[in-house]
Formats: structure tokens, sequence, C-alpha cells
């Protein structure tokens, strides 16, 4: 299954190539062979990547559904928002010398809300308080998922209490 979804979403996949004529560019879809390819502004489908993401985590292959999670927060921002070395496929964007932030990005989605709600999980079963209390906060502040992270966040902030003493 999960082999299906990833040819799904190299099939989905679309990059922009800028031609040698200003405000131009060609449209190409990316295949297979295209996923070690240097790649511009390559856009990753969080409808996709998300259950890919479920299914490494049924076959309890956490670190790597924390990375396609990591993929579709990602994908919020748009093309050129995340670090090569952090795309489980290896696809590489190119924009690593981009300063424009890609800028065309889904943004906040009930698929990205899941996905960080995952990560606040994800965080807080490691010990990663702080980084899972962030994530809690920003689903709070995203209108999806609030109630369930609030709850997530009165708990983090007793534990970190216990810890710590004092916030």
């Amino acid at each position: 299954a999960i082999k299906a979804y990833k040819r799904a979403l190299v099939a989905n996949m679309a990059y922009i190539e800028p031609s040698s004529s200003f405000g131009s560019a060609s449209v190409r879809s990316s295949s297979a062979g295209d996923l070690g390819a240097n790649t511009t502004n390559v856009f990753l489908d969080p409808e996709l990547l998300y259950p890919i993401a479920l299914l490494h985590e049924k076959q309890a292959e956490f670190e790597t559904a924390a990375s396609y999670m990591e993929l579709v927060l990602a994908q919020e921002e748009g093309p050129g928002s995340i670090h090569p070395d952090e795309l489980p496929l290896g696809v590489v964007t190119g924009n690593e010398d981009d300063d424009s932030g890609g800028g065309q990005g889904t943004g906040v989605t009930v698929t990205t809300s899941k996905a960080r709600m995952w990560l606040a999980r994800w965080a807080f079963k490691r010990g990663e308080l702080k980084r899972a209390m962030a994530f809690a906060d920003e689903l709070c502040e995203d209108g999806y998922e609030v109630e369930e992270a609030k709850a997530l966040g009165r708990d983090l902030r007793s534990r970190m209490e216990g810890r710590w003493g004092e916030l």
C-alpha cells in the first residue's frame, strides 16, 4: 500500500522549470525516475503524504512516519520550505539558495492539523515536551483539533511544572 501511495505521489508531483524568457515557465510532471533528480519548486500533496505516514506508523516505522508528517506540515508554506535533507523520498527541491520561501502552499488544512497533532503526540511520547507544547499551541491557533490541542497543552503544562518546577 505504501508503494501505491508513493507512486500516486510521484504521479501527482509537478515542478516548474524556469525558462530562458522572462516571466514564463514550463510545468512538467515528474516520473518515478525523477525522485533522485534535482527539481525546482516541488509541491507534494499533503493528502497523499499523510496516509503514507500513517501506513509507516502501522508498521512501527515511527521515525519515517514522523518525517512524512513533517513533510505534510512543510506543504503549508509551499515549495522550498523544507530542507532537502529532510525529504524521506530523496526529492531535492533545488531551493536551498532561494530566499523567496515558496509562498504557494496549502495553508492550514484539516490534514496538516492532523499531522501537527500526530507530531505533538510523537514529541510527547519521546519526552520532547517543549516541542510538543509548540505543536499544541499552533493547533490552538489553527482552528482545527482545538479541544484536543487544549487538553494536550494542559497535560503538557502540568508535566512540565512537575518536571522543572515552573514554566
